[in-house]
This record gives C-alpha cells, structure tokens and sequence, in this order.
C-alpha cells in the first residue's frame, strides 16, 4: 500500500546522509590542513582541496535537487538555466586556471597576482627563473622578497648566489654578508648554540661565501674560518663539499697539521655517508 508520509520520510533520510555526506567530504579532508591543530606552513592551497571540492560539488547537487523539487513549476526552467550558467561559467574558470600551471613560473606569477605580499611567491618565481639560467630576471624577484620580508635569510642568500652566477662577485658577497648578519647569534656559555637554532638550509650562506672569497688567494684565511663555522654548526648536515673545499683552502694556506685536520674530517664524513646510504654530490 502507497503511504506518502513514508516515501517523504525516506527521500528526507536520503537527503539528510547526502547532507552529512557532503559535509563531511567538505570539512573533514580539510582539518589536518586548517592551521586549526598544528601549523603547517600555509593558509590554503589548491593541492588539499581536491577532496574538500567533491564535498562542495555534491553539497551543490543536493542543495540544487532539494530546491527543484520544492519550488514551482514556473521555476524549475529558470533554475535548469541558471544551473547550466553556474556550470559553464565553472568549466570557464578551471580552462583559464589551467594555463596558470603550464609552468613553476607561470603559477607562482598567478599567485603573486592575488598576494604580492609573499616573499615565498617572489623566492618561487626567482628559483624558476634561475632554472633556465635567466640570471638577470631571478636577481629581480629575488630582490623583491628581500624587501617583502627583510629577515628572509634565504632570499638574501638567493640574492648572492644569482649575483655570483652574473660574475658581480662584490655585489654578491655584500648580500651574502646581509644574510649572514640575520643569523641568530649563540648566547655566551651555551654550547651547540647555532646547532640547534639554524635552519639547515642558511648554512649555505658559509659555504657560498667561502667559495666566493676563496677565488682571492689573498683571503684563502677568511674562506678556511668560513668553512670551519659551517662545520661546526652542523656537523651531522653540511654537505661533502664543504670537506672538499676545506681540505682545498687550507692546502693552499699551507699549513700541514691543518690539512690532515681537513682531510680526516672530510674521510670521517664522507664514511658515515656512505654507512647511513645518504647520496650526495662530491665536488
């Protein structure tokens, strides 16, 4: 026997676990993401609303079908319409976004367009620019994220390393100084200090003005004492080169106790490489 008030019943429960459904998909995909429980180093970004997207698209459908079914007859084509205009105008928007990715510089320029306050955006841009060898275009991005963000020390770093591939050797060498001078400081008495406060990857500042100063026979000392604060903020992460080129400045001084110190310490390195199977470049 036919019972309206059941059939009602079940196409709401239907559209009450689409609801959830949909909700779900929507927030759920999106929380480790948020900033809400831990940071993760961005707002938002295309690559976590994959899942999110899906849940507003069904959310859409079932907003839309709920929506039909209750409203007059004289609306339903005017909504079929406007359904085909949210569409197109949607399969529009997604062609055009889709040139924005035909490149790392072309989708780090679209996202400079909507937040040109982001020294990561120029840094990214410049890292592009820099890959096809196009020094003089990285250096301009790379300048502009050092005034977005004047405590970048990687964007002054970046700064030098494009300024040396242009052979402006002083240039290059006052920004690397800039970088440097950011660095935070060991408090007196505290041992390891730099270890444990240094990111990593502004290490590279010793490194890449200690090659560029040792291009100066004259200053082959300051390239050494370079080198050997490098290594000894860092002894468990700073790659094998650093060895190498220790090894090669402190040959040059001529001091012999101090070339076997080099040399030991780059054999002992390049050993727990190998014993740990970490794979890096010798040059």
């Amino acid at each position: 026997m036919y019972s309206p008030g059941l059939f009602d019943g079940q196409r709401s429960r239907r559209h009450r676990h689409a609801l959830l459904v949909s909700l779900s998909l929507t927030v759920l995909p999106f929380l480790p993401a948020s900033n809400l429980f831990f940071p993760v180093g961005f707002v938002v970004a295309e690559r976590v609303l994959y899942l999110p997207s899906m849940g507003t698209c069904l959310l859409v459908a079932s907003g839309f079908h709920l929506l039909l079914r209750r409203a007059p007859a004289g609306l339903r084509a005017p909504l079929r319409a406007a359904l085909l205009l949210l569409l197109a105008s949607q399969a529009l928007r997604t062609l055009v976004r889709n040139a924005d990715w035909a490149d790392e510089e072309a989708v780090f320029k679209s996202g400079l367009k909507v937040n040109s306050g982001n020294a990561k955006l120029f840094n990214n841009v410049g890292h592009a620019l820099e890959g096809g060898e196009r020094f003089s275009e990285a250096l301009e991005y790379f300048r502009r994220a050092a005034e977005v963000q004047p405590d970048d020390v990687g964007a002054h770093i970046n700064v030098g390393r494009t300024l040396a591939n242009l052979g402006r050797a002083a240039e290059a060498e006052e920004a690397y100084l800039a970088a440097k001078a950011l660095l935070p400081r060991a408090r007196p008495g505290q041992q390891g200090g730099f270890t444990a406060r240094v990111a990593p990857q502004h290490l590279s500042v010793f490194l890449n003005l200690g090659n560029l100063v040792s291009r100066d026979p004259a200053r082959l000392e300051e390239a050494d004492a370079l080198y050997r604060q490098a290594i000894s903020m860092r002894s468990d992460y700073v790659q094998v080169f650093a060895y190498v080129n220790y090894e090669f400045v402190i040959y040059h001084i001529g001091t012999k106790v101090r070339f076997k110190q080099g040399k030991a310490l780059y054999l002992s390195y390049a050993q727990s490489v190998l014993i740990n199977n970490h794979h890096y470049k010798l040059w």
